[in-house]
């Protein structure tokens, strides 16, 4: 699929009408983004399964195989323009439905439940699983029952053909590999969408998000240690004249820029966020206003000087820092904030330091 996950997000939540499959606009969008990275899952699960039918051709014959482009004609049919669908998940539900249809086929005319194909229709229930929520998980669940249930009685008179242990490995090696292929889906979409909830795109630095989760172990982390822990917020100068003058590519060329100097510039164990727009905020554990104040001036003198770009570009910096033990962020948070703004209003390209809640300026020797 083709279309953009943050387009297809907006689209489908402007255009959503609610069914059972998909009742929130979420639901579909999931299913759309599962979609866009199961195409090398069925390479792995159509090509093992045709090496298997292979394998069976002279004990079975080639209808199996003839099956097979048929499931696959049907689930690539399913694909076209799929992310423009009004209603997509009937689409693919019905290509689940002819899988079924067609491994119970197979299954039954090859040994119904002690045939080597019956197996296979786990493969179409872990594809349910990755791409509906639970009701539609449970229906295909009942469903394939169902198919394995009628198996089960359609299977008794059926003969049972003795194919050879290599047709019988090739199957199994095929459910494998089909499954890992599935799983293996559904977990780097989960962590990849974990880490975009919490890191920013451009800079790849951590957002707002995941310091609201760090907040609470901070705190701990000063009652425990006995020691200050510092905040540095820092703020592009003029940056929308820099994007006026220059364009958008430019500004974010500048955040990309001065995200570098900032990892360049700390500690291991320091924290660095964007807050958003032009807006970083560093936390350093373990310094108190002296050290924050250093590290800020250090920062604001690498980006005065940054050659990276050909446009030159300023920062002004706010500081603040915690008594030891006690770690009060929003308190500590709006000190800092009271600084920065200090620092823009004497002029931009300054460190601002909060002592007892006044913001100062720092003198540069």
């Amino acid at each position: 699929m083709a279309t953009d996950y943050g387009v297809t997000v907006a689209t489908q939540k402007q255009a959503h009408d609610g069914t059972w499959l998909c009742p929130t606009a979420e639901d579909r969008v999931r299913l759309l983004d599962m979609d866009k990275r199961l195409p090398p899952v069925w390479a792995i699960t159509f090509g093992s399964i045709g090496l298997a039918l292979l394998l069976s051709v002279p004990w079975v014959g080639w209808w199996p195989m003839l099956l097979l482009v048929i499931t696959v004609v049907g689930v690539i049919g399913s694909e076209h323009g799929l992310a423009k669908a009004r209603q997509p998940e009937y689409r693919v539900m019905l290509a689940w439905l002819l899988s079924v249809a067609v491994i119970g086929y197979a299954s039954l005319r090859t040994g119904g439940l002690r045939g080597p194909f019956a197996p296979w229709l786990v493969i179409p229930a872990v594809a349910l699983a990755v791409r509906f929520r639970l009701r539609g998980v449970i229906a295909g669940t009942v469903l394939t029952a169902g198919v394995l249930g009628s198996m089960a009685v359609a299977s008794r008179d059926v003969h049972h053909l003795h194919l050879p242990s290599l047709v019988w490995f090739a199957a199994d090696v095929a459910l494998v590999a089909s499954t890992v292929g599935y799983t293996l889906t559904l977990l780097y979409a989960d962590l990849q969408h974990r880490d975009e909830a919490i890191i920013d795109p451009l800079t790849g630095m951590l957002n707002r998000h995941a310091l609201k989760g760090r907040i609470a172990e901070l705190a701990e982390q000063a009652r425990v240690n006995h020691q200050p822990i510092a905040l540095v917020m820092g703020d592009v100068d003029s940056f929308k004249s820099i994007n006026d003058r220059f364009g958008h590519a430019a500004g974010d060329a500048v955040l990309e820029a001065v995200g570098d100097r900032i990892r360049a510039h700390l500690r291991a164990y320091d924290l660095a966020y964007r807050l958003g727009g032009e807006e970083f905020l560093i936390v350093l554990p373990g310094s108190d206003r002296a050290g924050a104040k250093l590290v800020a001036e250090r920062l604001r003198q690498a980006i005065e000087s940054d050659a990276s770009l050909e446009l030159g570009f300023t920062m002004s910096f706010g500081v603040s820092a915690s008594p030891a033990e006690k770690f009060d962020f929003e308190t500590l948070l709006k000190e800092t904030d009271n600084a920065l703004y200090a620092a823009k209003e004497s002029g931009r390209n300054r460190v601002f330091v909060s002592v007892q809640g006044e913001p100062t300026p720092v003198t540069v020797a």
